[in-house]
């Protein structure tokens, strides 16, 4: 597949997510189904008991988070597919947890704003046992930890730990948003940065830098900036208007 179909497929779901914003905010519209926010990566919990039998525990985990953030509007999950694909790319180190580094390259790979990493652990048996859940999130764009969060109860009422992670996480990651957007928007300088970055490439602008001019590739760098602010209308005009001399 060529660069172009590629990118005329990320056109396509950008402008239809252009055009549910569009809606959603026009009087009289239903506006059910609101635009979603940041991405966010949820990797496999890794269950650090070695028992085979005892590693579904770790993809329940990870599944309450992911249905928690799909839950609240404010947030939108990476697809599985393009997530399997980033995390097949890269090797895990021997204990099979994802380290920071290597979570961050998997969030960028990605176009996510926040990954979610994290562990299981059960200690006795699955009737009476107790089980341990650790959750974290990271900021891709700043590398730096945002969540550590930490939940330990029966094993008999492993979703509610599940679900007690999932909603800290989720409380935290919106509020951190709430924080981000108070004042002058790091979104809005990180759009308007990227825009610049693709009108160097874009051939209806006069060169800057001395950089081979393509049409792909400003679309691909435009696109960047409509993932990382959906309701940014600088960045949907800039994408729009290439797509229409594409």
């Amino acid at each position: 597949m060529s660069l172009r179909v590629s990118l005329s497929c990320i056109v396509a779901f950008v402008v239809a997510g252009a055009w549910s914003v569009a809606l959603a905010a026009a009087p009289g519209s239903a506006g059910q189904d609101r635009p979603r926010g940041p991405i966010v990566a949820v990797l496999p919990f890794k269950v650090l008991n070695k028992d085979v039998a005892l590693q579904h525990y770790g993809e329940g985990a990870s599944d309450a988070v992911i249905n928690k953030i799909v839950n609240d509007r404010a947030l939108k999950v990476v697809e599985e597919s393009q997530l399997d694909k980033a995390v097949a790319a890269l090797a895990r180190n021997q204990t099979g947890l994802f380290e920071e580094d290597s979570a961050l390259a998997i969030g960028q790979m990605v176009d996510a704003r926040y990954i979610v990493i994290g562990s299981v652990q059960l200690v006795g048996d699955e009737k009476t046992g107790q089980i341990k859940v650790n959750a974290r999130v990271l900021e891709v764009e700043t590398r730096t930890l945002l969540v550590s969060e930490s939940v330990f109860g029966p094993i008999a009422a492993a979703f509610q730990q599940y679900d007690e992670v999932g909603a800290r996480l989720v409380t935290k990651m919106t509020a951190h948003l709430a924080q981000r957007t108070d004042g002058a928007s790091a979104d809005a300088v990180a759009v308007a940065t990227l825009i610049d970055e693709g009108k160097a490439y874009d051939p209806a602008f006069p060169p800057a830098r001395s950089l081979t001019k393509s049409l792909d590739s400003a679309m691909a760098i435009y696109a960047k900036a409509v993932l990382r602010d959906p309701r940014s209308a600088k960045a949907q005009l800039a994408l729009g208007h290439a797509q229409l001399r594409a």
